[in-house]
């Protein structure tokens, strides 16, 4: 009965791993196709900063044109970490090809001022926009996606045990 018990475990244990992956697979390669569709290039221009989204840190908004028509994003932004020390002067140490950034702070820092460091207004910046709609697109960059193929991949591989569990332990 114990032996039953476990087998059944193991087949719920597997079959929920292979749900999970396979669920974040599925949302990470409909964000690969949205990547993928975003595949004309124009400039936008920086006007202002938004509100404090992000760990209180004030994106760039930017003004693009396309199809004659104007719209307006703010920055895409991956990750953003901060190293806080009580000497730190307030500086973005990097921003990544994915939109990761980095910033050096202390608590009287304001992040406004280091935007507007790296993104004056007016000052110019890439914009990747999907052709069938446009409002759809990626300021600073366009992100490169490896996590989707291997959500996938995990959750293929969980899939494949639970069944194995199913055919050892059921059949």
């Amino acid at each position: 009965m114990e032996a039953f018990v476990f087998q059944v475990f193991e087949l719920i244990f597997w079959t929920l791993a292979a749900l999970m992956f396979g669920v974040a697979g599925i949302i990470a390669l409909m964000h690969r196709r949205k990547i993928s569709l975003c595949s004309l290039e124009t400039t936008g221009t920086v006007v202002g900063y938004t509100v404090a989204l992000r760990s209180d840190l004030h994106l760039p908004i930017v003004r693009y044109y396309a199809d004659n028509f104007m719209y307006s994003k703010a920055l895409s932004v991956g990750l953003v970490t901060s190293v806080s020390t009580p000497l730190s002067n307030g500086e973005i140490l990097s921003i990544s090809e994915n939109g990761n950034i980095r910033i050096n702070k202390n608590s009287f820092v304001n992040r406004t001022d280091l935007m507007a460091k790296y993104f004056p207004v007016n000052s110019t910046v890439p914009v990747f926009y999907n052709n069938l709609n446009p409002r759809q697109a990626f300021v600073g960059y366009k992100p490169k996606d490896y996590m989707s193929i291997i959500l996938a991949a995990v959750g293929a591989f969980f899939a494949l045990i639970a069944i194995a569990a199913l055919l050892i332990h059921f059949v």
